[in-house]
């Protein structure tokens, strides 16, 4: 079909239309980015001036060029691009060849001595060390600061000692004797320990004599084994004299602890002879074996038992070990318990599940405790007071309303005080009833003692209100009021003073006074001593002024603090003061 001259001529502006389109776009195109593209062809050039690269951050520098520029930087003088000092080391650096870190060490010792030559220096010798640790060693002397120096030769030793041994005893043995040495020989042999078996290193073990050098050597030895062969460094530290206990008991625990192997660090306990080294062995022992990362309490309740570990390692083993189960999945500690043998052991574990499951199931928990009385009462009355203990720190109203409503309350009689000291932090009042509902008796007058100590701790004048009125005169009222004194002292203990006059018992009142200055003298004796001025002849000052004569204001101040048992109005306190006092003030002299 034939096209119609119109519609021919449209296609051609089209087509002129879209090359404009084309060239034009090209041409902003290689204004902005070089090039032109036209429509099949590839890029062409455009030729344009170019601005140079920018600057390396860290360019090449000569050992001349880095001593120059850093020079430069102590006085003051910056670069823009190195405007700190550590800008200026990160540009030495990463700028130096390897080659030239000598010569620039040396040409660094003729500049003064200061805390920023030593740290360029140190991270130059670190840097060489990698490549050459035997003359990083050589030009360790140009530190000053003897703790940087001291991490450069140790790490450039360890790293000598894997590249060639024999070369990294030789330069030990140059060394000057110390400390620096001493531990230079240990980083020795732990990389030896790392790299090489046991029987390749006797020799150089062999080549140092009986004494602290030996010992260093071995121990170093065995801790570069815990990790490369933890079996080795065992066998190697068990096969030693007896004299060696202590290196066993550390090898056993670092075993345990970084290798992850406590069984197999177990497996060497009972060859120790040491008994008391031997028994740290085990404590050091269970926290891993029941805790760490790799933790299996079963195995070491299992191992305990299977060794015939007995007596007081026992019980403080299987406390460690429950105590972890506590802490991590309390739940899963009741089926261990039948593991434990002695029966006075296996109270305590029962508390110490019972405690950690009720701060974090408290219900869960005492449907288990439930179950444990058919086989011991005792055990079952010891595990459903730690449940309420710990269920109370965080619903303290939950537990009293369930200890109210038990069919025995008198069975949480032990954990009331703790129970009335939770409910008091939240509720003052609800503490004081529950206290007060509690039968008269030891339980209850604990209780009492301890809300009223938690509310003095912010509200002091309601606290002694409630003891002054509310309590029955006698021991319950005398000793809370002595505690409220003692407390309040800590906090203003002329306020706490104030309080003597309302304590309605002579021999209260003289121990409040005793509880008030012991304290006082230590926080502020002159203002303790501008009190004493105050107080008419008695009892009250009598006491006060014993507690000043025993304190450390008698060596201090002997005068001062005889004038003031001079004016003691009690005629055998004043003598018996006097007495103890004269030593002191012959001393002071």
């Amino acid at each position: 079909m034939k096209t119609p001259l119109r519609n021919v001529f449209m296609q051609v502006v089209l087509v002129v239309g879209v090359m404009s389109v084309f060239y034009f776009l090209g041409q902003w195109r290689a204004s902005h980015h070089g090039t032109v593209d036209l429509p099949g062809k590839k890029p062409v050039s455009v030729v344009q001036q170019k601005s140079a690269p920018p600057p390396s951050l860290f360019p090449p520098l000569t050992a001349a060029e880095a001593r120059d520029l850093f020079a430069q930087a102590l006085s003051g003088v910056f670069s823009d691009r190195f405007n700190n000092m550590v800008g200026v080391n990160m540009a030495i650096l990463f700028g130096i060849k390897l080659a030239d870190i000598p010569a620039l060490i040396k040409a660094l010792g003729d500049l003064p001595d200061s805390q920023d030559k030593d740290n360029l220096i140190q991270s130059l010798l670190l840097k060489l060390a990698k490549d050459n640790p035997s003359l990083a060693l050589s030009l360790s002397g140009y530190l000053h600061d003897d703790s940087l120096r001291t991490f450069v030769v140790l790490g450039a030793f360890a790293q000598l000692a894997k590249a060639n041994p024999a070369q990294a005893l030789s330069q030990w043995s140059q060394m000057e004797p110390g400390s620096l040495k001493q531990a230079a020989l240990g980083r020795v042999f732990q990389a030896l320990g790392s790299t090489l078996t046991p029987a390749d290193v006797e020799a150089f073990v062999d080549s140092l004599p009986a004494g602290s050098e030996r010992d260093t050597a071995l121990k170093g030895l065995v801790s570069g084994w815990v990790k490369a062969d933890p079996k080795a460094a065992l066998d190697f530290a068990s096969n030693l004299p007896p004299e060696y206990s202590a290196l066993l008991k550390s090898t056993i625990t670092n075993v345990a602890i970084f290798a992850g192997q406590p069984a197999l660090a177990a497996q060497y306990v009972n060859q120790i002879q040491d008994a008391a080294v031997r028994d740290a062995a085990i404590a050091a022992l269970m926290p891993v074996w029941s805790g760490g990362p790799k933790k299996n309490p079963e195995a070491a309740l299992d191992w305990l038992n299977q060794a015939a570990v007995s007596g007081n390692t026992y019980s403080k083993s299987v406390a460690t070990i429950f105590s972890n189960v506590a802490n991590n999945d309390p739940a899963s500690g009741t089926n261990l318990l039948s593991k434990v043998t002695d029966l006075a052991t296996l109270q305590a574990s029962i508390t110490t599940v019972a405690s950690g499951w009720g701060e974090t199931d408290p219900q869960a928990a005492l449907t288990w405790a439930q179950t444990l009385a058919a086989s011991d009462a005792g055990a079952q009355t010891s595990a459903l007071n730690a449940i309420v203990s710990s269920w109370s720190k965080n619903d303290p109203n939950a537990v009293v309303a369930y200890v109210q409503n038990s069919a025995d309350p008198s069975v949480f009689l032990s954990s009331d005080p703790a129970i009335a000291q939770s409910l008091a932090g939240s509720n003052p009042q609800a503490a004081l009833a529950f206290s007060n509902s509690l039968p008269d008796g030891t339980a209850k007058n604990q209780a009492l003692n301890n809300v009223l100590s938690t509310v003095a701790q912010t509200d002091i004048t309601s606290a002694w209100s409630y003891a002054s009125a509310n309590l029955p005169p006698g021991a319950i009222q005398n000793t809370i009021m002595t505690n409220l004194v003692a407390t309040e002292a800590k906090a203003d203990p002329a306020q706490a003073a104030a309080l003597l006059n309302s304590i309605p018992d002579g021999t209260a009142q003289l121990n409040a006074t005793s509880a008030l200055a012991t304290t006082w003298i230590k926080l502020d004796p002159q203002a303790f001593t501008v009190w004493l001025n105050t107080l008419p002849a008695g009892d009250v000052r009598d006491t006060a002024i014993t507690q000043l004569a025993s304190s450390t204001q008698a060596t201090r101040d002997p005068a001062a603090v005889m004038n003031w048992v001079n004016s003691v109005s009690n005629p055998q306190t004043k003598a018996e003061l006097l007495q103890k006092l004269t030593p002191a003030q012959a001393a002071a002299k």
